[in-house]
């Protein structure tokens, strides 16, 4: 009796061991797979490409993304950091990128090119919503919000800011007015307007440095109102044309050939300090 009593306790103190080490011991972790290895630091290229679109080419020169086709431009930094975004993706499915039909990626919806590595973007699946995407040898689900930038338009890479980076206005000839910052820091209008303070104008200065425009996009046509002439710290001399005063405030970068599309009291604002 106490043997059968001592296996009985024996017994249940192994079954509650076992259970204690199985309530312990970590689930195991799902499998996660990369798209890729490519660090976007790395990135030097991307090409875009789109069923009946021209191709988009952006480059990094000298460390600063620029539009190099189907358009010349200053880039979006920020939108290419979002496109880039695909390079961080995973998945916790893949399959091998056979039979491809059935993904949508026959024909792709979108290539994107990064450095050397391909990404070819099919149709979403419709119970998980997830976005099949090739690379490789491989097919992958992955969330949609990884792809957003892959369908934006063309226009949407190139930058909004109306002065790049190190470009720092010092001196504006407007129509009928001029204010040229001198090295003492103080702006010297004329025709004089006495009720502008420094601070005023140091804060309308400020606008014209950080002007960002709703869209930006080539110019094609457009009859050119007025000038206006920018003049930089570098000593560099920048033309600016008046397309449109209303509904929106257009101005043309001619040494750009971009245009900039600004909402009407933005406009007034820059040429009226």
């Amino acid at each position: 009796m106490k043997a059968r009593l001592l296996l009985n306790v024996v017994l249940a103190v192994l079954a509650t061991v076992l259970g204690v080490s199985l309530w312990l011991k970590p689930a195991p972790r799902p499998t996660v797979y990369a798209l890729s290895s490519l660090d976007s630091a790395a990135v030097t290229q991307v090409r875009l490409q789109r069923p009946h679109q021209p191709s988009l080419v952006l480059d990094k020169v000298n460390g600063a993304w620029r539009v190099m086709s189907p358009f010349k431009a200053r880039a979006d930094a920020l939108k290419i950091a979002h496109l880039l975004g695909l390079l961080s993706a995973t998945a916790d499915q893949r399959l091998p990128a056979t039979n491809l039909g059935r993904f949508g990626l026959t024909t792709p919806t979108a290539r994107l090119t990064v450095n050397h590595q391909t990404f070819r973007f099919g149709v979403t699946n419709p119970l998980t919503q997830q976005l099949y995407v090739a690379t490789g040898d491989y097919v992958y689900l992955i969330a949609p919000q990884y792809a957003a930038d892959v369908y934006s338009k063309l226009f949407d890479f190139s930058a909004k800011n109306l002065f790049g980076a190190g470009e720092e206005p010092i001196g504006f000839a407007l129509p009928g007015l001029t204010l040229t910052r001198g090295k003492n820091g103080r702006w010297r209008v004329m025709p004089h307007r006495p009720h502008l303070t420094p601070d005023q104008l140091n804060a309308w200065a400020e606008d014209w440095t950080q002007a960002s425009a709703l869209l930006s996009q080539p110019y094609v046509a457009g009859k050119r109102l007025e000038h206006i002439t920018v003049h930089l710290a570098s000593g560099k001399t920048i033309t600016l044309a008046i397309l449109q005063r209303q509904p929106e405030f257009i101005l043309l970068r001619q040494d750009e050939n971009m245009q900039y599309d600004f909402p009407a009291a933005s406009g007034k604002r820059l040429l009226n300090p």
